[in-house]
């Protein structure tokens, strides 16, 4: 995610000194797109918002659940003056935190920042010191393959790595098992526990229709469709397939063609 980000750089003219014109796919003034894109350009530029939207749309499900979020692009990205950031750091991850390059043991006139849902996000925060132009400057630099430089800040260094390491372990549980990414599937549960609902479930019909018949509902629009339905299943005791089915965990559909 990193390379684009540095790819439609800076909103200050101290950064945006040393980038060419032809790289400026985004402007402050044009957040969305200068008019001058290419068709591919404008792509690239939707490409880049897109990922944002999906980033905090999985980050604000995470913290609706109560867990820890964190979300990084550079201090100087344009991102942060996107109206749809701005208010999303305002109602999910007001708690902010700059990290220097320089602290983390890496020359680079370079600052990550980090928003998140918990005030200890600051154990991030540290600022440079050693003046403007200590450091080696990445805005608009490339690489002999002609990729830019600053794509190498994708990574970060051991001791932000560490740092961060140190902050998610606070809200994580470990059970003194250790797994690779692979074998993550083996953690979830061999048979599907379902929740014990006792509230409306919407089902499309309606407010006083619901798709939850434990108890007793009112009449809706969908009442000769279900019943109908119920009889079927019991009828052909397909009912009891889908059950046994969903009992254990399987893929694959609970009903053959022929049976639906």
């Amino acid at each position: 995610m990193q390379e684009w980000q540095h790819r439609f750089v800076a909103n200050t003219p101290e950064s945006l000194s040393g980038v060419q014109v032809r790289d400026q796919l985004r402007t402050p003034e044009f957040l969305d797109g200068v008019p001058s894109n290419s068709v591919d350009q404008q792509l690239s530029v939707q490409e880049s918002s897109l990922i944002h939207d999906r980033s905090r749309f999985i980050l604000s499900a995470i913290n609706r659940g109560g867990g820890l979020i964190i979300l990084e692009n550079p201090g100087s990205s344009m991102t942060w003056l996107d109206d749809h950031m701005v208010a999303w750091v305002h109602s999910e991850a007001p708690y902010a935190a700059h990290a220097h390059a320089c602290q983390f043991d890496v020359n680079w006139a370079k600052m990550w920042c980090f928003v998140s849902n918990r005030p200890k996000i600051s154990i991030l925060a540290r600022s440079c010191t050693h003046g403007p132009k200590a450091h080696m400057s990445i805005v608009g630099q490339r690489l002999p393959d002609g990729t830019f430089m600053s794509r190498l800040t994708a990574e970060y260094p051991p001791s932000l790595a560490t740092a961060l390491a140190t902050l998610v372990s606070q809200f994580t549980s470990c059970r003194g098992k250790f797994l690779t990414l692979p074998q993550w599937r083996s953690m979830l549960p061999v048979r599907v526990q379902w929740p014990q609902l006792t509230s409306r479930v919407e089902d499309g019909g309606g407010l006083p229709s619901t798709a939850l018949h434990v108890g007793s509902t009112q009449g809706s629009n969908f009442d000769q469709l279900r019943a109908a339905w119920f009889q079927r299943l019991c009828n052909s005791k397909d009912c009891l397939k889908i059950f046994a089915h969903l009992q254990k965990g399987s893929r694959d559909p609970p009903l053959t063609e022929a049976e639906r």
